[in-house]
């Protein structure tokens, strides 16, 4: 276990790890006051198996596999079901390009239909050269949407080292992983090699649906994303100059160098003004070129006020 770091849900430990499984384990305590871990399922995502034969090598050297932190959400209705149900979705982080899926509503009784989706998985192959490394944390949240099947979501950035090199949010079905929306943040003036990282969810008018979402890319360019829309067909970047999509920001240091944008950005309302603060810092530490690199990294509050 080097970057997941575990998420508790209702005693069970969630956690990824880099034996290319994704573990659960059962947190109780017994008569005497000590905790039990005992593990009750371990998943090996089908995107890490070609992987596997590397851990029984005896010249064997690190490698990721399942290393992300994994997201878990309940909600009624989250699965189409009529009841509360809890999803997890989990990642690969340095171990891959991908997510997988698992409906752990009762992770007492996990057999391989609780596996919803991995994902890219039988989809285009632009989807495909669009997901880089899925270091983006995913969401799951509910929307303003009006359709059945957009209740719900799962809402990541593509990630790094992707073979476009776009920045892209990606919106999929949690029941099917079946891709809701697409949006590519679409401006000429930003230079391939760029990648989306996690983004956040903000509920502007506390009805526990997601208005915006915003993220930073590579380049220095925190993106607002409007979910607004009663449809994911309304659903798009934030402002435009009426030709190319325009971020909320643009981080440069001194002499306009590029300041990357890794982590995901907090969002607050304005202390005495309308409209929101968007929090973030800058700076990358994915490859070897970071080791070396002393540009001058910031940390920015920036007023989008609409």
């Amino acid at each position: 276990i080097v970057h997941s770091s575990p998420v508790l849900e209702e005693e069970v430990l969630y956690v990824g790890a880099n034996d290319g499984m994704l573990h659960a384990f059962e947190i109780q305590s017994n008569q005497d006051g000590e905790i039990k871990g005992d593990e009750i399922f371990a998943y090996i995502p089908n995107l890490v198996i070609e992987n596997l034969m590397a851990l029984a090598d005896p010249g064997y050297r690190h490698k990721y596999y399942v290393d992300l932190t994994p997201t878990v959400a309940k909600g009624k209705g989250l699965l189409r079901g009529d009841d509360f149900e809890t999803i997890l979705v989990g990642g690969l982080g340095k171990g891959g390009k991908g997510y997988f899926a698992l409906d752990i509503s009762d992770p007492g009784t996990m057999s391989a239909e609780n596996v919803l989706w991995e994902f890219p998985n039988a989809v285009s192959q632009d989807d495909i050269d669009d997901i880089g490394f899925s270091f983006s944390r995913p969401l799951v949240v509910r929307t303003n949407s009006l359709a059945d099947d957009e209740t719900w979501v799962v809402i990541f950035g593509n990630g790094y080292d992707s073979a476009n090199g776009n920045a892209v949010l990606y919106i999929l079905n949690p029941r099917t992983g079946d891709i809701i929306k697409k949006i590519v943040a679409d401006n000429p003036s930003v230079d391939s090699g760029n990648g989306l990282s996690s983004p956040i969810a903000v509920d502007v008018n506390a009805d526990e649906k997601v208005d915006f979402v915003y993220a930073g890319d590579l380049k220095g360019n925190m993106w607002k994303f409007d979910l607004t829309g009663p449809n994911s067909v309304e659903w798009k970047v934030g402002y435009d100059d009426g030709t190319y999509d325009q971020p909320v920001f643009k981080a440069q240091g001194p002499g306009g160098t590029v300041q990357p944008i890794t982590t995901k950005p907090e969002v607050m309302l304005h202390p005495d003004g309308h409209g929101l603060m968007v929090l973030f810092g800058t700076g990358s530490y994915l490859g070897q070129n970071d080791f070396n690199d002393k540009n001058t990294q910031w940390v920015y509050g920036v007023w989008d006020y609409g």
